[in-house]
């Protein structure tokens, strides 16, 4: 993330910020480690006909899945066919650096607490001098 257009002690405070928000990513420091995957259609169907998805790996390291304070869930309204369903969501870190991501990736988290756990990105927008990467998600079946 560029800070060249920040006066130095605001640079060295994000700095700060960022070194201590990465502190609480990956499977070692108690958060978890993910491995995040894009749609990249289907494959060549086999002898019977069937079609399987593939997916690409576009980043694989630390993470943090934020929790919820006091069950106040942010949450969003779907309309699946047969009536409007309320979605939990839950925030994603990333470290800082990590590329953008897309709305519909999903990441896999292999290590941590909610290892074995899926999650589909809701907004992948970036935003500015922020210490994480962070990303709405809803459970992924």
């Amino acid at each position: 993330m560029d800070t060249a257009g920040l006066p130095t002690r605001l640079k060295a405070r994000l700095q700060r910020g960022r070194a201590m928000a990465e502190a609480r990513m990956g499977a070692v420091n108690g958060g978890s480690s993910a491995v995040v995957k894009r749609f990249a259609g289907f494959e060549p169907p086999d002898e019977k006909g069937h079609e399987a998805e593939s997916w690409v790996v576009i980043h694989s390291g630390p993470m943090r899945l934020a929790g919820v304070r006091g069950g106040a869930s942010p949450s969003r309204t779907e309309t699946p066919p047969g009536g409007e369903v309320q979605v939990a969501q839950r925030i994603a870190h990333f470290p800082a650096g990590t590329e953008t991501f897309e709305d519909g990736d999903v990441i896999e988290i292999v290590a941590g607490e909610s290892a074995g756990s899926a999650w589909r990105v809701i907004e992948a927008a970036r935003a500015d001098q922020q210490t994480a990467y962070r990303v709405p998600v809803t459970a992924h079946p």
